[in-house]
């Protein structure tokens, strides 16, 4: 309409003119109202984007750095920002100097501790892992030192531990209606393990230590089950045994066991034996007893005898003693 004057450059983009269509001329008022102004916003402007190119250079190019820096852009405080920024800048650090096959610090420290938790290993295992791999590593590496540096390098990521208590016969976890209960509704094993030391119900807040020693004292009044549980390998006290029979078939020597005792003038005396069977006596859902049945050695008669140059103890199977007493606790022993 020849009333009206057609605005094409006054911001918007991606005006299409038809191919015979001529643009209208701009109006002139406007020019000396606004002067050139709209024109360098229209065109972005005498240097305007040059820092945004810049930072668009720098924007990382994987998904885990994306992620990181989508998350810097929502942070709330300093402090988190800093955090992210720190992260940013081990994504892009080389593992060590000269790296040419893209192995960067915080990925490398991610994997690493993925593979720490699906393979169930401990810290300290973990933690000579590291120290292992860094000596291997050229001088000057970026990777961590210890468990604590390593999580420390991966804490903006929210990777905090959440640990949920679960009964020992994987009847439920203790969370949601059970969060607060000191033993499993189903089978009525206790929660929390019970030291020699507790005071149980005397001191207010703490776990039920006297109750669970008196029902430990009623289980034992009423006899184990008459049937028994054995077994050819133990776990206990972070130790495996392994009975004669097993020790015969496997790499792996671990029937072997030393029991301290003492004599009735207080005197310590170590015997040595090896472990002919595995018995588990059943006392109730939550209290069961491993004893090793052993065979033991003479201390006397050279049935036990410590080599004077290497100090290894030496025993004799075919000088065997102590029948009457076959037995031991499976937690005494080493």
């Amino acid at each position: 309409m020849p009333s009206y004057n057609c605005w094409t450059k006054h911001g918007e983009r991606g005006v299409i003119m038809e191919e015979d269509e001529e643009g209208d001329d701009i109006d002139e008022s406007y020019l000396d109202h606004f002067g050139d102004t709209f024109m360098d916003d229209a065109e972005g402007g005498e240097g305007e984007g040059e820092g945004d190119q810049e930072e668009a250079r720098d924007e990382p190019v994987d998904d885990l750095g994306r992620t990181i820096a989508d998350a810097r852009s929502r942070c709330e405080t300093e402090k988190e920002r800093e955090n992210l920024d720190r992260m940013l800048e081990d994504h892009r650090k080389a593992l060590y100097p000269g790296c040419d096959d893209g192995l960067k610090k915080l990925g490398c420290t991610l994997d690493l501790l993925k593979w720490k938790a699906q393979a169930g290993v401990a810290d300290s295992a973990f933690e000579n892992l590291l120290k292992i791999l860094k000596n291997m590593f050229p001088k000057n590496n970026e990777l961590p030192a210890s468990t604590y540096e390593a999580k420390k390098v991966v804490c903006p990521l929210g990777l905090e531990v959440l640990k949920i208590y679960a009964c020992i016969n994987d009847c439920i976890l203790y969370r949601g209606e059970y969060e607060n209960l000191n033993e499993c509704p189903v089978c009525t094993a206790l929660r929390y393990k019970i030291r020699g030391d507790d005071p149980g119900d005397d001191v207010e807040g703490r776990n039920p230590g006297r109750r669970f020693r008196q029902d430990q004292l009623y289980m034992l009044a009423k006899t184990p089950s008459s049937t028994i549980t054995t077994f050819q390998g133990y776990e206990i006290n972070g130790n495996t045994f392994y009975t004669i029979a097993q020790d015969k078939k496997s790499t792996n020597q671990n029937s072997g066991v030393r029991f301290d005792a003492a004599t009735e003038n207080g005197q310590k005396v170590t015997y040595y034996g090896y472990i002919e069977e595995i018995w588990e006596l059943d006392y109730g859902p939550s209290f069961k007893v491993p004893l090793f049945r052993c065979k033991w050695f003479k201390l006397t008669g050279g049935g036990v005898k410590v080599d004077q140059q290497y100090g290894m103890t030496m025993v004799d199977f075919n000088n065997l003693g102590y029948l009457d007493e076959p037995f031991v606790l499976a937690k005494d022993v080493a």
